[in-house]
């Protein structure tokens, strides 16, 4: 989560989205950009979350990213077996984190893709969690919700918006190297992502 109080400016970083990137991006841009003040130190606070820690938010403009629900699944299971890689090569940064995060911890011991999705979604909320909840609140949504899919462009409105220069490229940070999310699937993971992700297909369109 991100904050620009001199453009009245509020970024909702959804897991897996591209928001590193955005993040990189504002601090490139808006000189103020700053974190959530107050409240717990989680980079993923939702939208009302952080209203309820800094009430004069509630008239920021307002933006985040989406992703196609189960693309977001595959990536997010690629970045934890990549990072227990990395902490069993001795990695020091990775085994903090899976020594010290406590949803890391706990999803990495998933044995495969089934169980992350089939048993993670029922043992670690974050994993279940729609995309959309993140980014309204009972009396507002989000001003501009981009999507993955289109992410340089979509990101481009956002700098328009703030009638602020694009950096030369788009720095890409967290990226994960892995098949078409379609080839993980079998019918009962995909129809488990299609239920919990539900609100996220009808206020998107996404199919699998």
């Amino acid at each position: 989560m991100r904050i620009s109080d001199s453009q009245r400016l509020l970024f909702v970083h959804v897991q897996k989205t591209g928001g590193v990137t955005v993040e990189k991006v504002l601090a490139e841009v808006l000189p103020d950009v700053r974190p959530l003040s107050r409240g717990t130190r989680l980079r993923h606070h939702t939208m009302a979350q952080a209203i309820d820690a800094e009430p004069d938010l509630a008239d920021y403009w307002t933006f985040g990213f989406v992703r196609n629900p189960w693309a977001r699944m595959v990536s997010w299971w690629s970045m934890i077996q990549s990072m227990k890689r990395r902490a069993e090569a001795g990695g020091a940064n990775p085994r903090r984190h899976l020594e010290t995060n406590k949803f890391l911890a706990h999803a990495a011991t998933y044995a495969d893709f089934d169980e992350f999705v089939l048993k993670g979604t029922e043992e670690l909320a974050r994993l279940r969690r729609p995309q959309i909840d993140y980014l309204r609140t009972p009396t507002k949504r989000a001003e501009f919700i981009g999507r993955t899919e289109s992410f340089a462009d979509d990101l481009q409105k956002v700098l328009d918006h703030l009638g602020a220069e694009p950096p030369e490229s788009f720095p890409h940070a967290n990226q994960s190297s892995h098949g078409h999310h379609r080839e993980y699937y079998n019918d009962q993971t995909r129809d488990r992502i299609g239920t919990l992700f539900a609100a996220d297909l009808d206020e998107f369109g996404y199919e699998f």
